[in-house]
């Protein structure tokens, strides 16, 4: 009598290891693309607050550098929103 039944055999056992090794890669990738994507968000809001606000930078800068700045904020965010499945790079 033996307790067999029910259990992995060794090829099932070495399938799953490799195949969480693969997903463990792929899972590290994921989450190194939307640390990637949060910490761009987080710099190009935070830099949207301090040109607006006048005791920081925002009443350091012409107008016409806020309105630069501003244009570049602009299309990062935008750039983000289009291509939330962009690669980190």
């Amino acid at each position: 009598i033996t307790a067999d039944k029910g259990r992995l055999s060794e090829d099932e056992i070495q399938r799953m290891v490799r195949e969480a090794a693969e997903f463990a890669d792929e899972d590290k990738e994921t989450k190194e693309k939307i640390d990637a994507k949060n910490a761009l968000e987080g710099y190009a809001y935070n830099m949207k607050n301090t040109i607006e606000d006048e005791e920081k930078l925002g009443g350091k800068i012409s107008s016409e550098d806020k309105e630069k700045i501003s244009e570049g904020i602009k299309e990062t965010l935008d750039w983000l929103e289009e291509h939330s499945e962009a690669d980190k790079e």
